[in-house]
């Protein structure tokens, strides 16, 4: 078996200290590494995180150089990054656009020099993945710079706080335009952007640039150590160099968008595929993840299914995982139609030898003491402990669930055979319930509203006729609102960017019950894609149609 090694970097926080006073506070980065993590330990991996102060640049350059050590040909290298992404002054010439990015850590700036050189360290042979959630939006910077290069007295010698400040005062203008289209995204989207403050930026590298220099000059040309790269890198980027990157509540937009498409191992395809599907999952042109190569990457590794360690010796292999993996994960079958017998699930134990299954039709459920459970939204079987390699749902509860869009389930598992909770693990925790698997249900069933629960305050309870991507009636202000069709347009939204105008990174209840909050997330879609906002969802309607290609449904 090859050795696989995983190393998960997420910083909520920097150190004021060192960016004159700026914290840098994000929400979803620490919850992003823990998420990957969680990924690489169900496929094996032996894995660490680096967390806020834990992330420093002598850390995380002394961790990747430990695990370059450690691996050769065949073994697997996992690497991911969450938090702020910046850009320093290239004073080499070596940037076409003047500028270095980097990775924003807890003391000082990581250089993508510096990426390059601890790559080029990896012996020939060893796979590597690496995904970053951060931004490198430059935009004002890279005009500052071509502005001062216009200049005939320009020079590496300039203070660059100086000549910033004052660019900014000579051009209102176009900064002004700059600043406005972002807090229209702030104020729309409702989240922060992963990328250091322009101001911040430039001040940080003119009081440390002899430091940024000398780290530079260390590492050595970039393009010169990707020629000396002889392992396989696969990277993946939460945008363009001149995009950014959204952060959420829960997760940023990009790792929210991986983990539904991995959708806990459930995914199949290859990583060219999985970049494909995480693109078109993110939605928004402001922030297109990025797929590139370094080294030599074989086409077994880049075919192979993603985190998948296999047996090393060809780059890869389309297994499922290790059977030794630390926490419980399971599979199972979509889409699937809810008119067929129940569907079965292929059970990973993880360390545990017992197991338990709980399903819902809405993964907010999964909270520990959520009043809303019933049986028609919910199921778990903790009195039970399993041991079997499938387990189908039981009759009597996919009567009940079966016609939801999705059934969201959890596994967990536990080292007591009987009454007790010895060692519990689970496949997600109460917070990363944004994440959660699913099984989408494809059937004239779904839309009705035997699957789904809540007191129906404005509309009525009578199932509907219409399919997984159709409405009934109507949904939101004056409408029918059969908890079906509510449960539809609730379930699209989450399926919506935030910058979209829907609720990807911060998810409605999909429970069919109609109240303010579907209500509002109505209007806030029809504002955002200049839709009279009326807050009614009709059949047929063109916001309907709207709603159904920006979650991808209707292409």
């Amino acid at each position: 078996m090859a050795q696989a090694l995983s190393l998960h970097i997420g910083l909520n926080y920097v150190n004021p200290a060192a960016y004159d006073g700026w914290d840098g506070e994000l929400s979803g980065c620490i919850n992003d590494a823990n998420a990957m993590k969680r990924i690489a330990e169900s496929q094996g991996f032996s894995a660490q995180t680096l967390i806020d102060s834990q992330a420093t640049a002598a850390t995380v350059t002394n961790s990747i150089s430990s695990i370059g050590r450690r691996l050769g040909s065949g073994d697997f290298f996992l690497l991911t990054y969450s938090g702020h992404g910046g850009q320093l002054v290239d004073e080499t010439g070596e940037e076409t656009d003047g500028l270095n990015e980097t990775w924003v850590l807890w003391d000082r700036q990581f250089i993508d020099n510096e990426i390059y050189n601890l790559l080029a360290q990896f012996s020939p042979g060893v796979r590597i993945f690496i995904s970053s959630d951060s931004c490198h939006s430059g935009t004002v910077i890279r005009a500052f710079l071509r502005a001062l290069k216009s200049r005939k007295n320009a020079s590496p010698g300039v203070n660059y706080i100086n000549e910033f400040s004052q660019y900014l005062q000579a051009a209102p203008r176009e900064i002004n335009q700059f600043q406005v289209k972002n807090v229209r995204d702030f104020a729309v989207v409702g989240n922060k952007v992963r990328s250091m403050p322009e101001m911040i930026s430039i001040s940080n590298y003119e009081k440390n640039k002899e430091s940024y220099n000398a780290v530079s000059n260390l590492a050595g040309s970039k393009k010169a150590r990707a020629r000396d790269i002889s392992a396989s890198v696969i990277f993946i980027s939460g945008c363009a160099d001149n995009q950014f990157s959204y952060d959420g509540a829960t997760n940023g937009a990009f790792t929210g968008a991986l983990l539904q498409v991995w959708n806990n191992g459930s995914f199949s395809g290859s990583y060219l595929s999985f970049h494909s599907q995480i693109k078109d999952r993110v939605n928004n042109p402001e922030q297109v993840p990025q797929y590139m190569t370094l080294g030599n990457v074989t086409s077994s590794f880049e075919n192979a299914k993603p985190y998948v360690v296999g047996s090393g010796s060809s780059g890869g292999s389309s297994s499922s995982g290790s059977a030794s993996s630390v926490n419980p994960s399971m599979t199972a079958p979509s889409p699937y139609s809810g008119n067929s017998t129940a569907p079965v699930f292929h059970v990973n134990k993880g360390a545990n030898p017992y197991y338990y299954v709980e399903l819902a039709t809405d993964s907010a459920l999964f909270v520990y003491g959520n009043t809303r459970r019933t049986s028609g939204n919910w199921y778990a079987n903790w009195a039970e402990r399993l041991t079997a390699p499938t387990w189908q749902i039981p009759v009597s509860a996919w009567g009940l669930l079966k016609n939801a869009p999705r059934l969201y389930y959890r596994i967990g598992s536990t080292s007591s055979a009987g009454n007790g909770w010895d060692d519990l693990k689970v496949s997600f925790y109460d917070n990363e319930v944004a994440s959660a698997p699913f099984i989408e249900l494809q059937n004239s069933g779904n839309s009705g509203g035997t699957g789904n629960s809540g007191s129906n305050t404005e509309g009525n309870n009578n199932p509907g006729t219409g399919s997984a991507n159709s409405l009934s009636g109507s949904v939101g202000l004056g409408g029918v609102n059969r908890p079906a069709d509510v449960s539809l347009i609730q379930q699209l939204l989450n399926e919506i960017s935030d910058a979209d105008g829907g609720a990807m990174n911060s998810p409605l209840g999909v429970d069919g019950t109609y109240g303010s909050i579907t209500l509002n997330a109505i209007r806030r879609f029809q504002t955002r894609q200049e839709f009279v906002g009326s807050g009614l969802v009709k059949q047929n309607s063109s916001c309907l149609h709207m709603m159904l290609n920006k979650s991808g449904r209707e292409k």
